[in-house]
């Protein structure tokens, strides 16, 4: 723990090597049995003028907890986390492994027993951020429990606010890994945690998605998970309508939704063109903030079903629901389409993007943006004719 209370401070920290914190809470009473561990990893506290952070992770930083009982089991845990009442500015950068992972097994039956796992790899609040984060390493944050009532794993999570009106905290997946899950069987599946959420800030955040400024070369399917090649993004990314989500600089592999918090159960097909409501396999919820895939940026939005990229981690076809969605020159929009049979393909159970404004034209020189399929069949055949109906939707405007 690094903390000071003075008026302006340098608060510095370097990890080279590796850092574990692990903890375990047992509860061995036959009755009322109850178990909780609170973990912490790497803390900066502030509370005085102006912070400025100089934190490098290069090495590794492992933080785990594990809590039993026959009652109640619960573990919350933070990897880094950096806090501040006041001015927080300077930068961060991950080149190593924060990896946090959370454990509850609830040993007795029925609806009476409670188990809940809370874990944040990385965990900004300030009430002015300036702050960069860059990561061209590996965040992750694993919640698991055994049928537990409550499970939340949380890659990054800024909070805070209400400071300068120029603040901006901005984030820069260079070709790194941000990923986020969570299970209720205790590790046998995951299904997707939220990677990035910036949306509980009332700071404006910049979130830069890069890869290395090349294209996939490599062998696909059946490619390996840490490709320098492209960056990274498991887990539902919950943004407000100030942020903004840029893609530049080549792949960034995207397998989860943007703005999913609540379900679009309000709208109906009355409230959309030509009846192109979300179905249930679509859970979205405000459409906030914007994204941006840039001239040299190539966004693909994975539907992961027959474990690609990754196994036991299937969640859904990936979404973008945004507020003003933008392909910029000849940017790429690439689909994840499943291959089956034509006639069993299910409208909206694949990727799709949806706005309330759609510009593929933004400086008016015509339309060169880039629609891209992936292959996505269980034996790499396909039929000669699919219908993939709504893959980009305007929700208003003229052209909706």
């Amino acid at each position: 723990q690094h903390s000071a209370m003075q008026p302006d401070a340098d608060l510095t920290i370097d990890n080279a090597g590796s850092f574990k914190v692990h903890a375990t809470a047992l509860a061995h009473g036959a009755t009322q049995g109850i178990a909780n561990a609170y973990v912490e990893g790497m803390v900066v506290y502030w509370n005085g003028g102006t912070a400025t952070l100089d934190v490098s992770n290069s090495g590794i930083l492992d933080v785990s907890a594990f809590a039993q009982a026959s009652d109640i089991a619960g573990v919350y845990l933070t990897g880094l986390k950096i806090s501040s009442e006041a001015v927080l500015t300077g930068v961060v950068d991950n080149t190593g492994t924060i990896k946090v992972l959370a454990k509850a097994d609830v040993t007795a039956a029925g609806t009476a027993a409670v188990g809940y796992a809370y874990a944040t790899a990385v965990d900004i609040y300030a009430t002015s951020n300036t702050v960069t984060l860059n990561n061209t390493g590996v965040i992750q944050a694993d919640a698991v429990v055994d049928g537990g009532t409550s499970v939340n794993a949380v890659g990054v999570h800024i909070g805070g606010g209400y400071g300068e009106d120029d603040d901006q905290f901005v984030l820069n997946n260079l070709a790194g890994n941000i990923i986020a899950r969570q299970s209720t069987d205790l590790g046998a599946s995951y299904k997707w945690g939220t990677a990035i959420e910036t949306d509980s800030s009332s700071t404006p955040a910049l979130i830069n998605l890069m890869g290395n400024g090349s294209t996939y070369t490599g062998l696909y399917p059946g490619v390996p998970l840490k490709d320098p090649q492209f960056g990274y993004v498991y887990g539902n990314i919950e943004i407000k309508q100030a942020d903004t989500i840029v893609v530049s600089k080549g792949e960034t592999w995207y397998d989860g939704t943007i703005n999913a918090q609540d379900r679009r159960e309000q709208l109906s097909k009355d409230d959309l063109p030509d009846s192109a409501a979300p179905s249930a396999v679509v859970q979205l919820g405000e459409a906030d903030g914007a994204l941006i895939i840039k001239t040299d940026g190539l966004l693909f939005l994975l539907d992961d079903r027959y474990n690609f990229v990754t196994s036991k981690d299937y969640s859904g076809p990936s979404k973008v629901n945004v507020d003003t969605f933008t392909i910029e020159g000849k940017g790429v929009l690439a689909l994840h389409l499943p291959g089956s049979k034509p006639g069993a393909v299910v409208l909206d159970d694949y990727p799709q993007v949806y706005a309330n404004t759609v510009n593929l034209d933004p400086d008016g020189k015509g339309n060169e943006a880039i629609l891209e399929v992936r292959q996505a069949s269980a034996n790499g055949l396909y039929e000669n004719h699919y219908r993939y109906e709504n893959v980009v939707t305007a929700l208003s405007g003229e052209d909706g």
